[in-house]
């Protein structure tokens, strides 16, 4: 893959982000803006250190001599989305930590949703999280391969997916 491929699917990711970000137009903070309020938890894939003591970093690219891995650009994506999420939509929004396995991530995405205090009285509410978005960067070598992959496990979910 060529550092021009490369550049382009990091830009695509951005986009896409840019794109989920500006979802609403002007409703930010709105009582009729579908994400305010909602508890999103976000879960950088990859970036973990293994049981055996190395990182897993997903895809690599080198971009001008310096390797880029799908770790860190998820980890960007999240930081990202995470102010924007929070300062424009009034989304609630937790952030998985960087454990060793995804189920790991995920468990501790749900006990950072229900530890959440929303409504002023001191304790957790114990609320489940409205959503989890894992974000993952995957690559190819075809060039003319450009696509996106949503997995849901609800019917309902359908739609947002």
């Amino acid at each position: 893959m060529t550092k021009v491929d490369s550049m382009r699917k990091i830009f695509v990711s951005f986009a896409a982000l840019a794109l989920l970000a500006t979802i609403g137009g002007g409703m930010a903070f709105a009582t009729d803006n579908p994400l305010h309020g909602k508890i999103i938890a976000l879960d950088a894939g990859h970036g973990e250190v293994a049981d055996n003591g190395t990182m897993v970093n997903g895809a690599t690219n080198m971009i001008d001599g310096i390797l880029v891995t799908e770790a860190e650009v998820n980890w960007d994506v999240v930081q990202a989305l995470e102010t924007k999420l929070k300062n424009t939509y009034g989304t609630h929004v937790v952030v998985a930590e960087r454990l060793s396995s995804r189920k790991d991530r995920v468990n501790d995405a749900i006990a950072k949703c229900a530890a959440l205090d929303l409504d002023g009285v001191v304790g957790a509410d114990n609320r489940k999280c409205d959503a989890l978005v894992s974000v993952h960067h995957n690559g190819s070598t075809d060039h003319g391969y450009d696509g996106t992959l949503v997995i849901y496990n609800e019917k309902k979910d359908k739609p947002l997916a």
